[in-house]
């Protein structure tokens, strides 16, 4: 692949991960105002549980395919894009339980818990962590 493409590529993943974040009120999220208000005083929403599931799994999947996609452009490697897509799996089954026994059991005191579980969920945060590993692993690793 010509470098111009991957780099072109990578641009317009970046894009479009900017452009679904951008884009957030499209998806049906009563908690977006929740966790930009004071929630010390601020009542938890109501919310549909399989509304939110939907919503939060087929975010989720965009911002899985597109980093997808933008790992495969920076590393080139078949085996790098099999081994994130069994991440991005074990990582949705296992924070998806944990983020909606959270919101039922939402206070004030677990309030920094669930928020961060479900920006980890919503954003694509993981491929900013596999991006350096899987660098730290090509690049420094096989020099060594």
């Amino acid at each position: 692949m010509h470098k111009w493409i991957r780099i072109v590529g990578i641009i317009v993943l970046l894009l479009l991960l900017v452009l679904v974040r951008a884009n957030e009120s499209l998806f049906n999220d009563p908690f977006i105002a929740y966790f930009k208000l004071d929630y010390l005083s601020a009542t938890k929403p109501n919310y549909d549980f399989w509304t939110l599931f939907i919503s939060h799994s087929i975010r989720y999947d965009i911002n899985a395919i597109i980093s997808l996609g933008l790992l495969y452009f920076i590393f080139l490697d078949r085996s790098i894009l099999k081994f994130s897509l069994v991440i991005y799996i074990i990582v949705f089954l296992l924070l998806f339980p944990i983020y909606y026994f959270s919101l039922s059991t939402l206070d004030n005191d677990s309030y920094q818990f669930t928020f961060y579980v479900r920006r980890f969920l919503i954003q694509p945060l993981l491929v900013f962590i596999l991006i350096p590993a899987f660098y730290y692993q090509k690049v420094i690793l096989t020099k060594n």
